[in-house]
């Protein structure tokens, strides 16, 4: 475990749990994204990896993985299992206190989930991650007032989007009316996205709904609707260095 110290006492950091789902049997992805967690991972960090039908290759490589100690948990799912459930299930094993998912598709470079990790111990902020176009959505009060919508000539969820949040279990209304009415926002990419254990359980994780494509926004939508505050990671991270398509 990763320490420090204050005022001459040793402290533990923190640890931090990191997920990474594998895509079929694709494993370009993945070896990317596990090469570039190699380069900074420390005891701070657990990675977890899901993995379903993979090719011999992958499957070689994910168990050194294990072996050389990069990968803490390698986890076998059904064939089709998807990344959302796959979240899911490392989550649900992980021992950390901030959750971070990392999309195979996806390299991050050093600093970038220790400083959002250090962001997340803000009780307001419930979610961090990848946003396209702005910088989050935040809440003044009761009312939502920093905020970016989709489309500005149709600003209105779809109704069967906004049907499917207002049958939530965790629906509260408490968004829609902070924002006035029931806005398509521009919200956080969970490609890349870190929470707090507290407020992840709390939500209930990905929900079924949604099985890839509009997944991301429910997550938003079920941490907006708890009063907090969901942001972009630090602009010093938007560059290759620390962030990259693969």
């Amino acid at each position: 475990m990763e320490r420090f110290r204050l005022h001459g006492e040793h402290l533990a950091a923190d640890p931090i749990s990191i997920a990474v789902t594998t895509y079929g049997t694709q494993s370009l992805y993945t070896h990317e994204c596990l090469s570039a967690i190699r380069g900074w991972k420390t005891d701070r960090h657990e990675l977890l990896v899901a993995c379903h039908d993979a090719s011999p290759l992958l499957e070689h490589y994910l168990r050194a993985c294990v072996k050389d100690g990069l990968i803490d948990r390698l986890i076998e799912t059904p064939s089709g299992y998807g990344h959302t459930k796959g979240v899911n299930r490392c989550f649900a094993d992980a021992r950390g206190r901030w959750l971070f998912n990392i999309a195979n598709d996806i390299a991050i470079g050093p600093a970038m989930v220790d400083e959002c990790a250090r962001r997340l111990a803000d009780p307001q902020l419930g979610l961090i991650g990848w946003h396209w176009y702005n910088d989050g959505t935040f809440w003044d009060g009761d009312r939502i007032t920093r905020y970016q919508v989709r489309d500005e000539a149709r600003p209105r969820l779809d109704p069967q989007d906004e049907q499917n949040i207002r049958r939530a279990p965790w629906f509260t209304g408490r968004t829609f009316v902070g924002l006035g009415a029931p806005l398509w926002l521009c919200l956080c990419n969970t490609a890349f996205f870190g929470i707090r254990r507290e407020v992840w359980e709390s939500v209930g994780g990905f929900s079924p709904v949604y099985e890839h494509y509009w997944a991301d926004d429910f997550l938003n939508y079920a941490v907006l609707d708890r009063g907090l505050d969901v942001a972009a990671f630090p602009e010093v991270f938007r560059q290759d260095p620390y962030f990259r398509e693969i």
